[in-house]
C-alpha cells in the first residue's frame, strides 16, 4: 500500500511540473478568451497572446520585417513627449511609431494620417525604462553596446535636470540601431514587446497566407493564390447556396 501511495505522489509531482504557473507567463501575454462573443478587443487579445509566444523572426514578420518582396523594412521612431508627476513619481510619455509596408493584407486598426504607420504610446517611469529596456538591451548587445551608445548614454539615476533630453537621445539611438539593422531579431523583438507595440489584428491572415495555410482551418492550401483550402471553400459555397437554417414558420 505504501508503494502505491508513493507512486501516486510521484505522478502528481510530474503533473505539476508539466503545468506552467501564472508567474512564468510573460507580462505581455494575455490568455485568450474561449467562450462567448468575440469583439474586436477579444480578437486583439488572441493575436497578442499568440504573438508573444512566437519566435522573434515570425513575430517581427507581423510588423513587416523580413519580407522577401523587395519592399523596404519598417522604420521605427521612439520619442519622449515630456513627463508628468503622479503620486510622487515621474512618468515619462513615450510615443513610438512603426512605418508599415503598404500591404492590403495587413491593415492598421488605428492608422496614422497617411495609413502607413502604426503609432502607439506608453507611460513609463525612469526605473522601468532603465531595468526593463536599457539594462536588457545592454546585456543582449554585449560589447557592441558601447559602439552604438557611447555618445548618447542613458539617463542618470535620480532624475536630475537634463533627464528627459538624455532619455530622448538614448531612445533615438535605439531606434536608429533598429533601422540600420544593428539589432538582432531577438533584440528588436524584445524592444517592440517591451514598448507594447500593438500587434496588427489582420497579421494572422497575412501570416497564414504567406505560409500557404488556410485562413479557416490552417491546413495547407493546395491551390496557389487561394486563402482557404478546398474543403473550407466547399463548406463556404454550400452555406451560400443552402436555404436559411431557420426558415420562417409563420
Amino acid at each position: 500500500m505504501a508503494v502505491r501511495f508513493a507512486g501516486a505522489r510521484a505522478a502528481a509531482a510530474r503533473h505539476r511540473k508539466q503545468v506552467p504557473s501564472r508567474s512564468s507567463w510573460s507580462a505581455n501575454c494575455t490568455p485568450s478568451r474561449t467562450n462567448g462573443s468575440r469583439p474586436s478587443s477579444a480578437v486583439q487579445l488572441d493575436v497578442k497572446a499568440r504573438a508573444c509566444r512566437e519566435e522573434p523572426q515570425q513575430y517581427l514578420w507581423r510588423f513587416g520585417y523580413g519580407r522577401a518582396d523587395g519592399k523596404p523594412e519598417p522604420t521605427l521612431k521612439i520619442e519622449v513627449n515630456g513627463h508628468e508627476e503622479e503620486d510622487g513619481h515621474t512618468w515619462y510619455n513615450v510615443s513610438a511609431s512603426l512605418s508599415r509596408i503598404v500591404d492590403e493584407a495587413i491593415q492598421v486598426a488605428a492608422p496614422a494620417n497617411d495609413g502607413t504607420e502604426l503609432a502607439w504610446s506608453a507611460r513609463r517611469r525612469l526605473c522601468d525604462l532603465r531595468e526593463e529596456l536599457h539594462d536588457r538591451v545592454k546585456d543582449m548587445l554585449g560589447p557592441d553596446y558601447a559602439t552604438h551608445f557611447d555618445e548618447t548614454p542613458f539617463a542618470r539615476h535620480g532624475g536630475p535636470p537634463g533627464t528627459t533630453a538624455r532619455l530622448r537621445d538614448w531612445l533615438t539611438t535605439l531606434a536608429s540601431c533598429a533601422n540600420r539593422g544593428a539589432l538582432e531579431p531577438r533584440v528588436l523583438a524584445y524592444v517592440l514587446r517591451c514598448l507594447e507595440a500593438p500587434v496588427p489584428e489582420a497579421s494572422d491572415l497575412a501570416l497564414l497566407q504567406a505560409m500557404g495555410r488556410c485562413a479557416v482551418c490552417t491546413l495547407r492550401v493546395d491551390t496557389p493564390g487561394m486563402d482557404v483550402c478546398k474543403r473550407c471553400e466547399a463548406v463556404r459555397e454550400d452555406r451560400t447556396n443552402s436555404p436559411d437554417e431557420f426558415p420562417d414558420l409563420n
